[in-house]
């Protein structure tokens, strides 16, 4: 009956091997899908952070543009899409010649 009982004892110890040996052969492939994950992860946050950016300088211009047109100085869409600069500009500025 002792025999009996190491021998289930063995057989429990070796399916824990087995298992440990299939769970590190699985590593690589977990590691490559961990990794794989990540990279989308990081490509969804870069896009929504550009499109974010983009809806930002959209929101600017336009509020450049109107600005412009308050001030009696209008410009064109275009140039406050292209424009990098405060809404100050818009503003009426004395002659500079």
């Amino acid at each position: 009956m002792d025999c009996n009982i190491a021998n289930k004892q063995i057989d429990l110890s070796n399916e824990r091997v087995a298992s440990a040996q299939a769970n590190l052969n699985d590593q690589p492939e977990i590691e490559k899908n961990a990794t794989q994950e990540q990279k989308i992860t990081q490509g969804t946050e870069t896009q929504n952070f550009q499109a974010g950016e983009s809806r930002r300088r959209r929101g600017a211009a336009i509020d450049l543009f109107e600005t412009s047109e308050k001030a009696g100085k209008p410009i064109s869409m275009e140039e406050a899409e292209k424009s990098r600069v405060s809404p100050d500009l818009a503003l009426p500025q004395k002659n500079r010649h």
